[in-house]
């Protein structure tokens, strides 16, 4: 890649902007790298090209189909094992005593450290760290095993072999070759106690608990927790201890949760009760595993979740049970089962019965009382309105003997 973008650069000026695409992301570490600044400008995955396709509304289907400036010959079996002595033309047999072609990871390490063995006759080496070569680099997406992309790879190398390839031109002179700064680790020699000590905080208190699963990239537990102690790894990076230790942790809050806890199959058979779902729904797990949700309650809003697979939510009363629950229920996909969650709200629910008791009543008092007071108010009206009257009878009279002035009234 460096190369290749050295060259480019060269002979159409330092201007031009260099892309490598590929399924390498290794490559994405190595043009970031002090010494080689300048040569490459940036690096893609295929998945990021496709990405960046898709992003922009592309659709390579609808498009002509085009070529490349120059063929590339015997290059175009570089992504396999042994391409690159293939490029070279180099002997590939099989049986070659100065070449050897090394795919994967284990593999290479196990060569390196047997180096010595091999010196003598060897001119050039292939090391991978892929393996199955560059074919099956991670930044790939292909369905297709190895072989069926080899066999690609080749037919696509031999048809275009038929094509001219231009004769070689005199090139820029330019400087192909770099300089690898000295990376080796100063390791510390811990002692078996400070090993042990490091395995026993993962669960490996003895050699039967080491699993060598090699998830957290180590050869052997051993390995790992050497590299904690030499501050290369953490503690938490074993896979299994993490796992058990989410599920002793998930398992207690299940345990100790006030709320009840269901979880049941696609079937609403049920899988799974946790201790509070047992003394509020008055079972036992051992004897409510394996049968159906339709024992204990109604499955209507389970199915409803299984339905919409969306979250089921609501207040639900379980008169059979004495108690009054806000429910929520989910379906969960990766695992296929429905997970119902049960709080107890029944002392909530008959607050708010009683508060609403206590409220009728006060409402209809209050009721009373405004209507009594109406009654009297209107008794008290009609009393005054009468003695009004009466009232305006005497002073009209007392009225008219006064204007009369002899005590007549006319």
């Amino acid at each position: 890649m460096v190369a290749h973008g050295r060259l480019l650069k060269a002979k159409y000026g330092p201007d031009l902007k260099v892309v490598f695409i590929g399924p390498c992301i290794s490559k994405k570490d190595e043009y970031r790298r002090a010494e080689l600044q300048g040569s490459i400008d940036a690096v893609l995955t295929f998945q990021e090209l496709r990405a960046m396709f898709t992003a922009e509304g592309l659709d390579l289907s609808s498009m002509e189909a085009g070529d490349f400036d120059h063929g590339a010959g015997t290059a175009r079996v570089f992504p396999l094992p042994a391409g690159l002595a293939k490029t070279a033309q180099l002997s590939t047999d099989l049986l070659a005593q100065e070449f050897v072609a090394i795919d994967g990871l284990e593999a290479v390490i196990d060569f390196l450290a047997r180096f010595d063995e091999v010196t003598d006759s060897l001119r050039l080496v292939e090391l991978l760290a892929c393996e199955g070569g560059c074919l099956m680099g991670p930044g790939l997406e292909s369905s297709l095993s190895l072989y069926a992309r080899r066999n690609r790879l080749l037919r696509y190398a031999e048809s275009s072999a038929e094509r001219p390839v231009p004769p070689a031109e005199d090139g820029p002179d330019v400087r192909l070759s770099t300089v690898y700064a000295k990376r080796k680790l100063n390791r510390i020699k811990p002692t078996e106690e400070e090993i042990r000590e490091v395995l026993s905080k993962t669960g490996k208190h003895k050699p039967a608990d080491e699993l060598n699963c090699g998830a957290c990239g180590y050869n052997s537990c051993r390995e790992k927790a050497i590299a904690v102690l030499e501050g290369l790894a953490e503690i938490d990076m074993c896979i299994p201890y993490m796992r058990t230790k989410a599920e002793s942790r998930s398992a207690l809050i299940c345990s100790m949760t006030p709320n009840a806890i269901f979880v049941v199959d696609r079937n609403l058979r049920i899988l799974e009760v946790n201790p509070a779902a047992e003394k509020k729904f008055l079972c036992q797990q051992e004897q409510v595993v394996g049968k159906n949700l339709e024992i204990l309650i109604d499955p209507v809003h389970f199915k409803e979740a299984l339905r919409t697979k969306e979250l089921v939510t609501g207040e639900v009363a379980y008169p059979t049970y004495g108690i009054v629950t806000w429910q929520a229920i989910f379906y969960v996909e990766t695992e296929a089962v429905l997970i119902g969650i049960f709080v107890d709200i029944t002392k909530e629910h008959e607050q708010r019965e009683r508060l609403a008791l206590v409220k009728g009543e006060t409402l209809t008092k209050a009721q009373e009382v405004i209507d009594k007071q109406m009654r009297v108010a209107q008794e008290i009206a009609g009393l005054l309105g009468e003695t009004t009257a009466e009232t305006k009878v005497l002073l009209t009279k007392l009225i008219k003997m006064i204007k009369n002035g002899d005590g007549s009234i006319q």
